[in-house]
């Protein structure tokens, strides 16, 4: 009897060790699984983002670039004729498809002189508040604005200048190419349709937490992303690279 018992608890305990083993090896077979899936969909994702990052750069650069080319060519000499900088700027055909909201010519002091398409009723308005003007006027270099909302549709837009010099070299006038961030002809709108998965999206943020581009239209242009409520996107701003798993603002 006491043999029969004392197999029977030996029998038990290794019936259990087996079982705690088989399920040790389950759940580490499991996780290891887990962990080579997910470092798997990290690398594809940041190989994406990375891919699609590096192509923005490059259309925002050629677009800058080609607006720089332009700006040689304009008439300096006629900065002061509104007539002939309207018609020169019209016959600009191959740079307007590419800045969907306009081009512009400025004055030095900022006045708006000239715009395709055209807005007669702006013509004469000072813009010397805008940062982009003020920015490329103190460095003397073209520049490319942060985003701000349009006071001709209340469109997000971003702006990029080159300066127009004369014989000696000084800026005589400010030339100007708006890209309008929602307009379904923009590359930069071509974010918006790529899907991640059944559910997942893309969205495009500025270093001072203005959302540039998302999904949800409401949330352009807003500051709606609290520091702390989402720890993938705070980290960003600081400078990662990379991906991982985050809670966003919504929850």
């Amino acid at each position: 009897m006491v043999f029969n018992s004392f197999r029977k608890k030996l029998i038990l305990a290794f019936s259990l060790f087996i079982t705690v083993l088989l399920a040790g090896i389950a759940w580490g077979t499991y996780a290891w699984f887990k962990h080579q899936t997910q470092q798997m969909i990290f690398r594809e994702q940041f190989a994406m983002i990375s891919s699609l990052a590096r192509g923005l750069d490059d259309k925002i650069l050629s677009a800058h670039n080609a607006l720089i080319a332009v700006a040689k060519v304009a008439p300096a000499s006629a900065v002061s004729n509104h007539q002939q900088m309207q018609s020169w700027l019209d016959n600009r055909t191959g740079i307007r498809s590419i800045y969907n909201h306009g081009l512009f010519l400025y004055d030095v002091s900022g006045v708006l002189i000239a715009d395709s398409p055209r807005t007669p009723h702006l013509i004469g308005t000072s813009y010397a508040f805008s940062p982009y003007l003020q920015e490329t006027l103190k460095s003397g270099k073209p520049t490319i604005s942060q985003p701000f909302t349009s006071s001709v549709n209340g469109s997000a837009v971003i702006a990029m200048t080159a300066p127009i010099h004369d014989q000696q070299g000084r800026i005589v006038a400010i030339m100007a190419g708006m890209i309008d961030l929602r307009n379904d002809r923009g590359f930069f709108h071509e974010l918006g349709r790529v899907k991640v998965g059944s559910s997942g999206y893309l969205y495009l943020f500025g270093q001072d937490r203005t959302m540039i581009l998302h999904p949800d239209s409401s949330r352009i242009m807003k500051r709606d992303v609290p520091k702390g409520s989402n720890k993938l996107f705070d980290r960003a701003l600081d400078g990662f690279e990379g991906a991982d798993e985050t809670i966003n603002s919504r929850g």
